[in-house]
């Protein structure tokens, strides 16, 4: 029964607190002043009831049953108080949103009356049990400590069948709905079983009659009780500060995502259980139970402060490995044996300070209670004083230290002379400062600089909502933002790009916003740039650690923290929208990863619905979100997206994974003369023309698909994600579901022509044109970045020659010579002027700018420093040729084509041995278009293919046409998806060779391709 009742009682808890989050908002301090009042209330339950049975006779099992039905009634009437308690917070929010001390007191008071009852009848059980026990002459040493642990065992299945299974599959509701059978099954059973409560027990055991004469025996005196029962509340402060410190730590192997909250939860239950065990079986019949108990302390503080050492040591390798299974296994473990020893101490100290038979009721409630408080105050101090005051490792001390201390206590009992506690209070002190040397302050720090190699950590804080770190990723040229191990935003272009599009482009398809609402800050990005074109704007952040970060970006942010028309708001977003009753023109989400485990509230059909009501009348809503989710999350999403705003569309900012959803009050539609007026003003107040986006055709080529093509694209998609079932929360690692439904969505993609206004005639033509050219570079790119092929990207950059687009700073950015990392390296190379990675970064940016003369510096410059710089060789090799200092190309090739060079080095220099030869004969006999097609071929070998492009032009243009010119020219237009102009080529040289088989069949297999 107890083993039953326990696992429902972590579902509750765990469903409970996802409901409550929805109405008291996701913030640290909200779910930790719901999970406050639940275990408030089972304190409150359990020091009550211990009293209560003690002193009136009553029957212990009807006693139980009445408090599982109990329970199972409260859980039915929790929505409904759920719903009352929404609208009693709603109207009180107005007078204490104000003061944060007001607001979340109101949530604690909310929050703990709604679960009140339930956990008070939760706290109740566990003496009622104890005291059943006695009555059957099992003592309470052996009796509490295997009820105890076969409750928790109970809420460890909970824990792992809640988490992992019933909301996964079944949702919220149906897990409660089995929780509730649990409980009632047992009140029935109970119930049966109270028939027969009066018959007389079997006698006990000779066992329990010496274990009953023991606990008569034993009974502790004052002087023995307190110091016991203030160790135990100093044990149960720094049990829970260790899971919310574990829980953070461990988001840097898991991810912060439901699963890592399950497995430390089930790690510290299944400790916690097997501790009670192991104290039934080996430990309870130990003669000086106070020794054990202070020796317990000590072993706990100990390897608390050995396991963020191991963690550290086994983290590089799972965390490469990608293997969460184990990552998940070993780290439970290293909870496990640490919990366990918490296990052991709580039933002894119960059978320490117990008060003999007549009250075992209370004797159990007092402790229970005591160290449930003392779990209270710790999961609050390590959340909101310990982590943003001293951080991680020096939060994990002082726990560790209060653990010796506790131990410190115990043995002052056992040793009554002053001398002896003078010597244990020094031990105590000794041993605090030896873990404080001990300790690595470093430690997170070098974590994740080992999570992320080529990286220097620029920024770091633990903070009250997360961990914030952000790195220079020195090897690549750009800056990048991570909160609690989740990548957030970066000065990669594509991000930038992607940020600033999402806080303007809502206000340019609005007629004319006024106000705006931003869903969190992260960088700063979107909130700059939406500020520029509103008259106000509310950022709602969860984390009030922003400053730093935002300084580090305010190049990209245009200093938003010092702009007058912004109003930062410190709390859950979604609860922001549901308290306030502000109407905004433009409500902007930039909630981080929908899998997080604080973010899956920002991705439901309720959230969009109310985001919906706070709209103002031709309202604007805009949400990121990621390709890259596992299955079909992410068509799940866009499908919920779409039940509430209709009219939706899907921008995709190309090479990336990185997409916006839109919804607009109307079908989505641009006057094109509006937007060429307004749109370069926009651009340049915003900054995104420092970014890649001149002008209204490469702005509208991050559409992706209408409304009309997302009907088709999701036409078998039929779920959709509720608070009650967030489907994309409960599925693992994007893999390769995640990518093929990306290229899926790829072959829907169209561009925004038949959403243009105000165009007649040629110009729609042109204006149309362009946007088709631009649709194929984008299929080029996005199957790029979702195929991991850099050949992918060449052919993008050979399309963008075809179709004049060769400045496009997207291709650049594929192929990693965009103007954000030339400037980069620019000015590193300012700081650092002997660091050779640098020099060949830019060298071979240098090349592909076809800035030869800079390039050869730089290359040579960077393998003079580093000869062993492989990168740098290729680069160098082709900007000798392609500028005609073929003696000093030679030389080069031939020191690669040396014994002992790389493979790779020697393969390529064989391919531009043959490039030489046909370039220096190319110089002698200009216009040859025999030479320039071999030039076309090596350059085709060395998997170069715009320069191939340009030689085969080039032999094409010289005038002569045979059919090898037909046949390579054209054989680069089908590879570059240039089919319209592969088509022309071959039709040419179909009417100069009818009747030639090959170029006919080409032409036939175009024109199907076209249609």
């Amino acid at each position: 029964m107890t083993f039953l009742s326990g696992s429902a009682a972590l579902v509750y808890q765990i469903v409970w607190i996802r409901g409550m989050t929805t109405v008291f908002g996701n913030s640290s301090l909200a779910v930790s002043a719901v999970v406050s009042a639940f275990m408030a209330g089972m304190a409150l339950g359990s020091f009550v009831t211990g009293r209560f049975i003690d002193r009136r006779t009553v029957s212990l099992l009807k006693t139980y049953a009445v408090l599982e039905a109990g329970i199972a009634a409260g859980a039915l009437l929790f929505p409904v108080l759920l719903s009352l308690g929404m609208r009693v917070y709603t109207a009180m929010y107005s007078g204490v949103s104000a003061n944060s001390i007001a607001l979340n007191l109101s949530r604690f008071i909310l929050g703990g009356g709604l679960v009140l009852l339930p956990t008070f009848l939760m706290g109740g059980t566990l003496p009622v049990l104890s005291k059943l026990f006695g009555q059957y002459g099992i003592s309470i040493r052996r009796g509490f400590s295997v009820l105890y642990g076969i409750n928790t065992l109970g809420s460890v299945l909970g824990c792992i069948l809640c988490g992992f299974v019933l909301l996964r599959f079944f949702g919220m509701r149906v897990s409660v709905y089995m929780a509730v059978a649990a409980n009632l099954a047992v009140a029935a059973v109970a119930f049966a079983m109270s028939r027969r409560e009066n018959a007389i027990a079997a006698e006990p055991s000779s066992t329990e009659a010496n274990d009953k004469a023991l606990d008569n025996e034993c009974i502790a005196g004052r002087q023995t009780v307190w110091p016991v029962v203030l160790a135990v509340g100093l044990g149960g402060f720094s049990a829970l500060a260790y899971e919310v410190l574990w829980s953070r730590l461990l988001t840097l192997t898991l991810g912060n995502t439901v699963y890592s909250f399950t497995t430390v939860l089930a790690s510290f239950l299944g400790g916690i259980a097997l501790g009670s065990l192991v104290y039934r079986t080996a430990l309870s019949r130990a003669k000086h139970q106070a020794l054990v108990l202070a020796a317990v302390q000590c072993a706990i503080a100990l390897l608390a402060c050995i396991a963020p050492l191991v963690f550290a040591a086994t983290h590089y390798r799972l965390y490469h490995e990608e293997n969460i299974a184990l990552a998940m296994i070993l780290n439970g473990l290293f909870l496990l044996v640490l919990t366990t020893l918490i296990g052991i101490a709580l039933p002894m100290a119960v059978h320490i300070c117990r008060k003999g038979r007549s009250r075992e009721g209370e004797s159990v409630g007092d402790i229970y209670a005591v160290s449930t408080v003392g779990s209270i105050l710790g999961s609050f101090a390590a959340g909101f004083i310990l982590l943003p005051a001293l951080g991680l490792m020096q939060s994990i001390t002082l726990a560790a230290t209060l653990n010796v201390a506790a131990g410190g206590l115990v043995l002052a009992v056992v040793f009554r002379s002053w001398n002896y506690r003078t010597a244990v209070a020094g031990a105590v002190v000794l041993v605090g400062a030896a873990i404080k040397v001990s300790t690595r302050e470093s430690l997170v720090a070098s974590i994740h600089n080992r999570i992320q190699p080529g990286t220097r950590l620029v920024y770091y804080k633990e903070g009250v909502a997360a961990n914030v770190a952000v790195y220079d990723f020195y090897r690549n040229g750009y800056i990048d933002l991570y909160l609690n191990s989740s990548e957030e935003a970066s000065t990669r272009l594509w991000h930038v790009q992607l940020f600033k599009l999402l806080g303007a482009l809502p206000v340019l398809v609005h007629d004319s916003p006024d106000n705006a609402c931003m869903i969190a800050f992260g960088s700063g990005m979107s909130a700059g740039a939406c500020a520029q074109l509103v008259d106000s704007l509310d950022v709602v952040e969860l984390n009030p650690d922003i400053d730093s970060v935002a300084a580090i970006f305010s190049e990209e942010n245009l200093d938003v923290l010092h702009n007058p028309k912004v109003n930062f708001i410190f709390n859950d977003g979604r609860n922001h929208l549901l308290l306030t009753p502000k109407r905004y023109s433009v409500i902007i989400s930039d909630a981080t990863n929908p899998r997080s485990f604080d973010s899956w509230t920002l991705y439901t059909r309720e959230f969009y619905e109310l985001c919906r009501d706070r709209l103002k009348p031709g309202g604007v809503f805009c949400q990121w979100v990621p390709i890259l989710l596992p299955r079909d999350a992410l068509k799940v999403i866009l499908n919920t997206f779409r039940t509430v705003f209709p009219h939706m569309s899907f921008w995709w900012i190309h090479g990336s994974s990185q997409c916006l959803m839109l919804g607009t009050p109307e079908r989505l539609s641009f006057d094109y003369t509006d937007l060429s007026r307004k749109l370069p003003v926009i651009l340049d107040s915003i900054g995104l023309d420092d970014y890649g986006v001149h002008g209204p055709e490469k702005f509208l080529s991050f559409f992706g698909i209408g409304e009309d093509g997302l009907a088709t694209a999701l036409a078998e998609t039929e779920r959709i994600s509720t608070d009650d079932l967030p489907y994309s929360q409960f599925l693992g690692l994007a893999g390769r579901e995640g990518a093929l439904q990306g290229l899926d969505l790829v072959g829907h993609l169209h561009t925004a022509g038949i959403y243009l206004s105000g165009l007649e005639g040629p110009a729609r033509d042109s204006v149309r044109q362009t946007l088709d050219c631009y649709l194929t570079l984008s299929r080029h790119l996005d199957r790029s970045f979702l195929m991991t092929q850099s050949a992918e990207a060449r052919t993008a950059e050979l399309y963008a020659r075809i179709a004049r687009l060769e400045d496009d700073q997207n291709v650049a950015s594929a192929l990693s010579y965009d103007r954000i990392r030339r400037q980069y390296f620019e000015k590193r190379l300012e700081n650092h002027p002997d660091d050779a990675f640098g020099h060949g970064v830019l060298g071979y940016i240098y090349y592909k700018k076809r800035r030869y003369g800079e390039a050869i510096a730089k290359l040579e410059r960077a393998v003079s420093l580093n000869p062993g710089l492989v990168p740098a060789y290729r680069p160098l090799v082709l900007s000798l040729i392609s500028s005609d200092h073929f003696e000093r190309a030679a030389e080069l090739i031939g020191r690669l084509l040396q014994p002992g060079a790389p493979p790779a080095l020697a393969a390529f220099a064989r391919g531009a041995h043959r490039l030489l030869n046909v370039s220096q004969r190319l110089s002698a006999a200009p216009g040859d278009s025999t030479l320039y097609l071999a030039v076309s071929g090596a350059y085709l070998n060395l998997d170069e293919p715009v320069y191939a492009f340009e030689a085969a032009k080039a032999a094409y243009n010289a005038g002569v046409r045979d059919l090898l010119v037909y046949s390579q020219l054209g054989g680069l237009y089908e590879i570059a998806g240039a089919v319209e102009s592969a088509q022309s080529l071959y039709l040419e040289g179909l009417a100069r060779f009818p009747n030639h088989q090959g170029l006919a069949a080409k032409v036939r297999e175009l024109a199907t391709r076209r249609k």
